[in-house]
C-alpha cells in the first residue's frame, strides 16, 4: 500500500506557533520494510512555559528514537520506547527553566506498516480514520472533561456541572509528566483498507470546526484536503483561534502505472505478439480504473511509497499475555484516576490549595493506598522544587509575604514526602526568612531577659537653700489657699 501525504498549519490568533508535526522519510524503503511510515503531531501547552520548545523537542526526539527501531522489534514497543525518550527530554527541559514551572506537550503518532495501522497518543491531539465518507475518532482524549463525564455516568455529578466546569479542558496526561500513566495505544494491528485516510490534528482544528465541517473538506488529494481545512477554519475568523496543525496520510487503492518500458533493438520472436498486447492492456486498465479509485491529485503529486511485500511479515505479533500476569485491580484503577486528577490540578496551578481539591491532596491519597508509589513521590519532589523556586523569586522581588506563603506550601509537600523530617529545607528557609532560629539548632537560643520595670518618676528638685541674711517666708497651710 503506497501513501499520499499532506499537511498544513496556521498560527491562528496566537503570538507564536506551538504546534509541531513530523514525518519519517517516505523514500527510506529499507526502514519502511519493518518500521512503516511514521507521522506525528505535537501541541505545546500554551498555558505552560516553553510550550513551543517542548513540542519541537518532543517531536524531534520521538521521531529520532523511532528511527532507531531494530528490524525484529515490534512497532508498538518501538512507539512506547520513543515516547519514553521524548518524555525524558521534555522533563529535562522543564528542569532547565528558572521558575521550575511545568513544561509539556501533547503527542499523537501513527504508523502505517503495509496494510496495518499502529498509533500512540498522550493528551488531546487526535487521530481520525476517514473511510467511505465516514470520519471516526480513533484516539481517546486525556482531559479533565473525560473524568467529569465518568462522574456524570456514575451519578456523582450533574451534566450541567460537568459542562460548566472551567477546568474541563485541562489535560490529565501529556509529555512532560514525571510518570505518564494514561497512554492511548493499540497493541494489535488495526487493519487498513484501500482508500482509507488518516487525519492527525491538534485541538485547534476540532475545537473550532464541527465533526461534519471537517468531513466536508476531506476530498481531492490529501494535500488539497489539508489546505481546505485550514482555509475553512481561517475564514471563520475566530477571535480566540488556537494554533492548528493538520497531517493527512492517504492510502489510495490503485498502484500507479509502471513507467514505460525501454525500446529494445531486438525482441524474442515468440513474445513479439504478446508483449505489446499485454502492455496495452495494463495501461488501459490503469487509465480506466484511475477516475474511480484515486482522488484528484495536484499537478505535481507527492512521491508514492510501495512497501516491500514482506513488510507485515517482518513485524512479529506481540506475544499473548502470560497466564500469571496480574490483572488491574480496583486499587490500580483508583491510583490511575488520582494521578490524572493530580496532573490536572498541577496544570491549573492548584498545588496545595483549591476549592475542588488540589494536587497535594490527591498525592496524599495515593500514598495512603500505596506508600512507596514512586511516580507520586517523584511528582511531589518536583512540586516542592517548583514552590521553593517561586519562593526565591518572590524574595528577590521583595515580596516577603508571597515568599513565606510559597515556603509554607513547600514545607507541606516535603512533610508529605517525609513525615519524620519536620525540619526540612522549606522550613529552614522559612525560619531564616522570618529571622527566627533554625529548627535544626541543637542548643535552643537563650530566653530573652524580661524587660526591666518602668523607672519611678523623679521627685521635683529640692528648693535652693536661701542665702545668708534672708528669711524664708512661711508656707501657707491648706486653709489659707483661695479657691479658683
Amino acid at each position: 500500500m503506497h501513501i499520499l501525504p499532506g499537511n498544513a498549519q496556521a498560527i491562528g490568533q496566537r503570538h507564536s506557533q506551538q504546534d509541531e508535526f513530523w514525518f519519517s522519510d517516505i523514500h527510506d524503503h529499507a526502514f519502511i520494510a519493518h518500521g512503516g511510515v511514521l507521522a506525528l503531531v505535537a501541541d505545546g501547552m500554551g498555558g505552560l512555559e516553553k510550550g513551543d520548545e517542548a513540542s519541537r523537542l518532543a517531536a524531534r526526539t520521538f521521531g529520532t528514537a523511532y528511527l532507531g527501531k531494530r528490524p525484529k522489534q515490534n512497532i508498538p514497543d518501538a512507539l512506547l520506547y520513543a515516547l519514553q525518550q521524548a518524555n525524558t527530554a521534555v522533563c529535562e527541559l522543564s528542569l532547565s527553566v528558572d521558575a521550575f514551572s511545568n513544561v509539556g506537550t501533547t503527542l499523537t503518532a501513527a504508523v502505517i506498516a503495509g496494510q496495518s495501522l499502529f498509533w500512540l497518543s498522550v493528551g488531546d491531539s487526535r487521530l481520525y480514520l476517514y473511510r467511505q465518507g465516514e470520519l471516526t475518532q480513533l484516539t481517546h482524549d486525556h482531559n479533565y472533561g473525560e473524568l467529569l463525564q465518568e462522574q456524570v455516568a456514575e451519578g456523582r455529578l450533574s451534566p450541567a456541572s460537568a459542562a460548566n466546569d472551567p477546568e474541563r479542558n485541562a489535560l490529565t496526561s501529556y509529555v512532560g509528566l514525571p510518570d505518564i500513566v494514561l497512554i492511548d495505544r493499540n497493541i494489535r494491528a488495526f487493519p487498513l483498507e484501500a482508500d482509507d485516510w488518516l487525519l492527525l490534528c491538534s485541538d485547534g482544528l476540532y475545537g473550532y470546526l464541527s465533526h461534519q465541517e471537517i468531513t466536508d473538506e476531506l476530498f481531492g488529494s490529501p494535500q488539497e484536503a489539508a489546505d481546505s481545512l485550514i482555509q475553512r477554519l481561517l475564514e471563520q475568523n475566530h477571535p480566540q483561534q488556537d494554533n492548528v496543525t493538520v497531517v493527512i496520510m492517504g492510502c489510495p487503492a490503485a498502484t500507479p502505472p509502471p513507467p514505460p518500458a525501454k525500446k529494445h533493438a531486438k525482441r524474442p520472436a515468440r513474445a513479439g505478439w504478446l508483449l505489446p498486447l499485454l502492455g496495452s492492456a495494463i495501461v488501459a486498465a490503469g487509465w480506466i480504473a484511475k477516475p474511480f479509485l484515486l482522488p484528484a491529485t495536484p499537478a505535481t503529486p507527492p512521491a508514492l511509497i510501495t512497501p516491500a511485500p514482506a513488510a507485515l511479515a517482518q513485524v512479529p505479533e506481540p506475544p499473548a499475555p502470560a497466564a500469571d500476569t496480574p490483572s488491574p485491580t480496583n486499587e490500580d484503577a483508583r491510583i490511575a484516576e488520582l494521578m490524572a486528577q493530580a496532573a490536572a490540578d498541577s496544570q491549573a496551578d492548584r498545588l496545595t490549595t483549591g476549592q475542588n481539591g488540589n494536587a497535594l491532596e490527591k498525592y496524599r491519597q495515593i500514598l495512603a493506598l500505596r506508600p512507596q508509589y514512586e511516580p507520586a513521590k517523584t511528582a511531589l519532589s518536583q512540586m516542592a522544587e517548583q514552590l521553593l523556586a517561586r519562593a526565591e523569586q518572590a524574595k528577590q522581588a521583595g515580596d516577603v509575604t508571597q515568599a513565606q506563603k510559597r515556603l509554607e506550601e513547600a514545607g507541606q509537600v516535603q512533610l508529605t514526602l517525609d513525615p519524620n523530617n519536620k525540619a526540612n529545607e522549606a522550613q529552614r528557609r522559612l525560619a531564616a526568612l522570618r529571622g527566627a532560629a533554625s529548627p535544626t539548632r541543637k542548643n535552643p537560643a537563650p530566653a530573652a531577659k524580661p524587660a526591666p520595670p518602668p523607672k519611678p518618676k523623679s521627685k521635683p528638685p529640692s528648693p535652693t537653700p536661701p542665702k545668708a541674711g534672708k528669711k524664708t517666708p512661711p508656707k501657707p497651710n491648706k486653709s489659707q489657699v483661695a479657691p479658683k
